[in-house]
């Protein structure tokens, strides 16, 4: 893309994606291309900090958006709202958050008083074990033996750049 400009007058750039694996990025007043790969890394910085910014711009919109749709399921007692042709869905103001100690205490007495079965009570409180990798303990151990060093393996991961102003 050489013969572009590299210079962001503005900052303020226009997003165009006209595939879905295709960004292009437009100065906002000039209307031209900007070059990223003859960009400075200011520039790349301060565009990255502009689409930031634009990012908690529209979070709070939505966040606005979300509070109307709610208010007006709730005015009419309903979770999903049908409007020309869009289903709007939305979450119970509460969720349930239960005590487990206290919940496996009272249904172990529900059912040693004989007032619900021990099937009942396992349906009601399944135990989940989640195993999570300890990556610097396996780092050591896979150093020192082989087999565990087998069950790595290395997947791509998606990068991103943090971009914040220097001193704040």
């Amino acid at each position: 893309m050489s013969g572009l400009p590299a210079v962001i007058p503005s900052g303020k750039v226009i997003i165009s994606r006209p595939e879905a694996d295709t960004v292009l990025l437009f100065d906002e007043e000039t209307g031209e291309l900007v070059d990223m790969a003859g960009a400075t890394v200011e520039h790349l910085a301060a565009i990255r900090a502009q689409i930031m910014d634009d990012e908690d711009d529209q979070k709070a919109a939505k966040r606005a958006l979300d509070w109307e749709l709610h208010r007006r399921m709730d005015e009419d007692n309903k979770l999903t709202l049908h409007a020309a042709g869009w289903e709007i869905t939305g979450k119970a103001e509460k969720t349930a958050q239960w005590d487990l100690v206290a919940l496996e205490t009272a249904l172990a007495e529900l059912v040693d008083d004989g007032k619900l079965t021990q099937d009942a009570a396992r349906r009601a409180l399944k135990p989940t074990v989640v195993l999570k990798p300890a990556a610097r303990d396996l780092d050591k151990l896979a150093k020192r033996f082989p087999a565990v060093e087998a069950c790595r393996t290395e997947v791509p991961q998606a990068r991103r750049a943090t971009v914040r102003r220097a001193g704040a």
